[in-house]
């Protein structure tokens, strides 16, 4: 298993994460298809990059035989946990995985997560991703699901051009161009890898996951200036989907 190889955002960028990204239809949409998987069972999740904590709690909350743990390397958000009698946090980076979680679960739970696991180059970053994607599946049970929620940022012609050129963009590190690119990616400094879908499915592949379901979330609504901005990039779409994925060879 390949280890990852990780820049972190610092304290105060990880702090502009304090929220609660999914749409109300696309919760709605992830509890009724975990709920088609696990019914009224009894099932562990782990929630990595869980953040504040608000997404593992409706999910306790609608799955009252579940239990969890929430992974995040933040302290700020982190403190904004409620506490649950059924959620265990653990504060770590995910490159710490293999020592800090041994047990298994059923189901893991991979939010906004991936497109932050930046290298020190683009291809480390697609590494990295690939990494933690196979880390998860050494840690599912054998009827196990990860659930891998992303940004789909597709480029003209399908291309992942956007991609690249972001990742350029935000991983500059020379302190005057990364305290200008902060007013417009609070990313800067460290990087951020925003994938197409097309990128998104061939990490899935190479990390030998099958997808057995997917279902879109959101398109993104930006202003007008901001529209002009992404079209400069070669971006045609932003969007949101939902991946259901298991190991190929339990499919």
């Amino acid at each position: 298993m390949t280890s990852l190889n990780l820049v972190l955002l610092d304290e105060t960028q990880n702090q502009a994460f304090d929220t609660e990204y999914h749409s109300r239809k696309e919760m709605e949409d992830k509890v009724s298809n975990i709920a088609d998987c696990f019914g009224n069972r009894a099932f562990s999740i782990l929630d990595l990059g869980g953040g504040n904590g608000r997404f593992l709690d409706e999910l306790l909350d609608r799955f009252p035989s579940a239990n969890g743990v929430l992974l995040d390397v933040s302290d700020a958000l982190l403190a904004q946990n409620k506490p649950h009698n059924r959620k265990q946090l653990v504060k770590a980076s995910v490159d710490q995985i293999p020592t800090r979680l041994q047990q298994k679960f059923d189901l893991i739970t991979v939010n906004w997560l991936l497109h932050h696991l930046v290298g020190r180059t683009y291809r480390e970053s697609h590494r990295n991703a690939i990494s933690l994607l196979d880390q998860c599946s050494d840690l599912l049970s054998d009827r196990g699901m990860i659930i891998v929620t992303e940004n789909m940022f597709d480029g003209f012609l399908q291309t992942n051009i956007p991609s690249w050129l972001i990742y350029s963009i935000t991983s500059v590190r020379t302190p005057w161009f990364a305290s200008i690119a902060r007013r417009f990616f609070n990313t800067a400094g460290v990087g951020v890898c925003f994938n197409s879908r097309n990128t998104w499915r061939r990490i899935f592949h190479d990390a030998e996951l099958a997808i057995c379901h997917e279902h879109p979330g959101i398109v993104w609504q930006k202003r007008p200036v901001e529209t002009i901005a992404l079209r400069c990039l070669g971006l045609m779409k932003v969007s949101t989907r939902h991946f259901y994925l298991r190991p190929a060879s339990n499919r």
